[in-house]
């Protein structure tokens, strides 16, 4: 089941208190696909856009024009959806991870294929450890795994949700100072593993009748991230829940991010007003950029304090939900892909580059 799928069952339609006046305009269009952009990212240097397609190709823009610069892959490329992309800390390589059960690494000079990695079920993240030297994928059978990105030996293989139907993982990242990685799926449930042993070091899971002892998240969890210097990770979810979390991560403690523009019951506050699908810190850590859904095939994007969990900005997007989010090296930028929940919607199926507001310019 895709996100997309998983959002239309799940998410209630919430009431925004009024709009204000819009701020989210384009900077930089990037077009080509035929379906919802479902992976975005961008190279180390800021120069180049990655997108990825539940069309299944795999474009290159340069991120000063628009201008696509090759498809990747074209006879090499994904037999089904494509769902995540990462750049090498070095910008030379990408990372792919699709439907059709491989992560595929590519040339970034020249399109072509340096490998791929087989996995039993579709891989729908993936990201690089701040060295360059691994790669962590999340894949439709509730494993994480860890591959040598030179040599593509795999390293670890965790198994993180084993219950059936509850396997998917939608999120992974390295912690940026340890050996570590976090993870995180369809069961809500947020994993922190050692990358040498392959054990797990702590997780936060959900517990209707301790909840004050495990209060995790009660949903679907499409997005994660370490802050720059490993103190905290902040989780995003779906479903019944829309709310991101924040883990201190010395600790344990936790603080939840709730959006004053909606309309919530005292005891049901959100973050968002529908499934977040992109989270992340700007390098300096003070700040949290989320992204998603709303109603009416609307994308959300919102701007945090992450220090006190204030949201600074949040704003609807026309433009197709938001499935999709990376952060320029500059931390005043932000590229979202967008796309339509069910049928393809020619008009949605974009990434696009926005100025973020109050980040400067």
């Amino acid at each position: 089941m895709t996100r997309i799928n998983l959002f239309i069952a799940l998410t209630p339609l919430l009431a925004l208190l009024p709009a204000q006046q819009p701020t989210l305009k384009p900077l930089i269009t990037f077009p080509g696909h035929t379906d919802a952009v479902y992976a975005v990212a961008a190279s180390p240097d800021g120069k180049l856009i990655a997108t990825g397609s539940l069309d299944k190709s795999l474009k290159l823009f340069d991120a000063a024009t628009g201008k696509e610069v090759r498809k990747i892959g074209d006879k090499q490329g994904h037999q089904r959806q494509v769902l995540c992309l990462a750049f090498s800390p070095d910008g030379r390589a990408i990372a792919s991870g699709s439907e059709d059960n491989t992560l595929k690494l590519w040339d970034v000079n020249t399109g072509n294929m340096i490998r791929q990695h087989p996995h039993p079920q579709g891989v729908a993240c993936v990201a690089y450890h701040p060295s360059g030297s691994k790669l962590v994928t999340g894949a439709g059978d509730g494993r994480v795994r860890i591959f040598d990105a030179t040599k593509g030996a795999l390293l670890k293989e965790m198994i993180s949700n084993p219950k059936q139907n509850q396997l998917m993982i939608y999120a992974v990242a390295f912690h940026p100072k340890l050996e570590q990685v976090a993870s995180a799926g369809f069961d809500g449930a947020v994993k922190i593993w050692d990358t040498n042993n392959g054990k797990l070091v702590r997780q936060f899971r959900y517990s209707r009748f301790f909840y004050a002892e495990n209060p995790g998240h009660r949903d679907t969890v499409y997005s994660l991230a370490f802050s720059p210097d490993g103190k905290h990770l902040a989780t995003a979810s779906a479903g019944q829940e829309c709310l991101i979390k924040i883990w201190n991560l010395d600790n344990g403690k936790f603080r939840d991010l709730h959006n004053p523009q909606l309309k919530q019951p005292a005891g049901f506050e959100r973050s968002h007003p529908g499934a977040i699908y992109g989270i992340r810190y700007t390098s300096d850590g003070k700040h949290l950029i989320s992204a998603g859904v709303a109603p009416g095939n609307k994308g959300y994007l919102a701007i945090w304090d992450a220090d006190s969990g204030k949201m600074l900005h949040g704003e609807e997007s026309t433009l197709g939900g938001f499935f999709s989010l990376a952060l320029m090296p500059n931390n005043r930028q932000a590229v979202v892909g967008a796309g339509a929940r069910g049928k393809a919607a020619q008009d949605f199926n974009k990434a696009y580059l926005f100025q973020l507001p109050g980040m400067g310019k």
